[in-house]
């Protein structure tokens, strides 16, 4: 995962004043319960597959929208919030392990694609393909077309990606610590869902550190 993303989520433990307390404890929300909860996560995990497959920016933003809601589940019993507080997390850590894995580092964004794309021949920029008589014209036309076309939706997706990461990263920063916070002697069942996804060992050595401080 890219490090400037590690420096960003392993920022951890600031203004977490709703995070102390027993496992089972939390400040009055409003009730989620145990069954809206799974179809929820699931319609989530729906949604972060869409994106992966297809690349599509709308499913992922209707997935953040509903893992941030997740929030409102009040943690009434104990034995049922390690399970939800396991389940939750690996959502997060999923999206940001997606999100990143679909961004491109080295992304030229100064390099946009062009809004009309030269005729050949004496023909004028934007013109219709249909208007150019010559087929061998046309065909070599209508390719250009389609290849700016193919490149203005990879830019419009990796431009929209990055506004999207540049806030989901903090979320997902305050959200690991909520859940792990009133319990940091659970950290390595964090630490081994960081693993499975194959996430940063620096941020599992810093988020291990920072919860160790919870105690």
């Amino acid at each position: 995962m890219n490090i400037r993303l590690f420096l960003i989520i392993t920022a951890i433990g600031l203004g977490l004043t709703g995070a102390s307390g027993e496992d089972g404890e939390k400040q009055p929300m409003n009730k989620l319960t145990i069954k809206e909860l799974e179809v929820q996560s699931q319609d989530i995990l729906n949604d972060l597959k869409t994106f992966k497959e297809r690349e599509d920016i709308q499913s992922l933003t209707k997935a953040i929208t509903a893992l941030k809601a997740l929030e409102s589940y009040e943690r009434s019993n104990t034995n049922e919030w390690a399970s939800v507080r396991k389940s939750q997390a690996e959502l997060w850590v999923r999206a940001i392990q997606m999100i990143d894995a679909k961004s491109d580092i080295d992304f030229d964004f100064d390099n946009a694609p062009e809004i009309n794309i030269a005729a050949p021949g004496p023909y004028p920029s934007g013109i219709s393909p249909a208007s150019i008589k010559e087929p061998k014209l046309r065909e070599q036309y209508e390719q250009a077309i389609a290849a700016n076309k193919i490149r203005r939706a990879k830019y419009e997706f990796q431009r929209k990606l990055k506004a999207i990461k540049s806030g989901i990263f903090k979320e997902a920063e305050e959200a690991l610590v909520a859940l792990y916070a009133a319990s940091p002697e659970k950290v390595d069942e964090l630490k081994k869902l960081l693993q499975s996804y194959g996430i940063d060992k620096r941020f599992e050595t810093e988020i291990s550190k920072r919860l160790a401080r919870q105690k």
